[in-house]
């Protein structure tokens, strides 16, 4: 972290971008303090057994999706832990100078996992 404010950690890549059919460019993800700090406090048990795989997920999800319900412009990555069976989701919001960040990590509910399903809302990566 080094004192930093906010630092890189992913990449909006062009195939999220064609699956979401998203109106953005190629462009960094970053995460920050208050970010982590708002990830301890709303999430704190999924912070800490995933937190550590944020990076990982932004690189590597097994599904990408938009939010079912909201037009919030979120970009949602997620990554099935085979081992947990945990669906852990990485929410990644514009800000409004269109500056994307991490804002959220955690375990997704098993009735939100059916909705999105449902919904035909994950894209496969």
């Amino acid at each position: 972290m080094n004192n930093q404010k906010k630092w890189k950690i992913g990449e909006l890549n062009a195939r999220v971008i064609s699956l979401l059919k998203l109106n953005l460019d190629e462009c960094t993800i970053y995460i920050g303090d208050d970010n982590i700090e708002h990830m301890k406090s709303e999430h704190p048990k999924d912070y800490i057994k995933y937190g550590k795989n944020i990076k990982e997920i932004l690189e590597n999800p097994t599904y990408v999706s938009k939010h079912i319900t909201k037009d919030d412009n979120s970009i949602h990555y997620i990554r099935v832990f085979k081992e947990s069976n945990d669906y852990v989701k990485v929410i990644v919001r514009p800000t409004q100078k269109g500056k994307l960040f991490v804002r959220s990590v955690f375990v997704i509910s098993e009735q939100n996992i059916y909705h999105y399903w449902l919904k035909n809302a994950f894209k496969t990566y």
